[in-house]
């Protein structure tokens, strides 16, 4: 797992998370709106998105390190039926 903080973001919103090596990966963008909860995502409190679809994630194919550019993540409002929710996220 790689993963990159933004303490105050903007957006649109640049991100870069360096020393990923090759495979398939999803990837999950959240705001965290509690940040007195240890950092945990709560798909029914933070908004969030995945690259591809929220609903349905697609995967991104690493074939080198760092190859890969521009995945854009468009952020949805909370929801009790986020498929993340599922996932074992609360």
């Amino acid at each position: 797992m790689a993963s990159v903080r933004i303490d105050s973001p903007s957006f649109p919103q640049a991100y870069e998370i360096h020393g990923v090596p090759p495979g398939d990966y999803y990837v999950l963008a959240i705001i965290d709106s509690f940040e007195n909860d240890g950092h945990r995502y709560h798909p029914n409190v933070d908004p969030g998105g995945a690259y591809g679809r929220y609903e349905a994630p697609s995967s991104v194919e690493l074939k080198t390190v760092n190859q890969l550019e521009s995945i854009d993540i468009e952020l949805v409002d909370p929801s009790d039926s986020s498929p993340w929710a599922r996932q074992g996220y609360e």
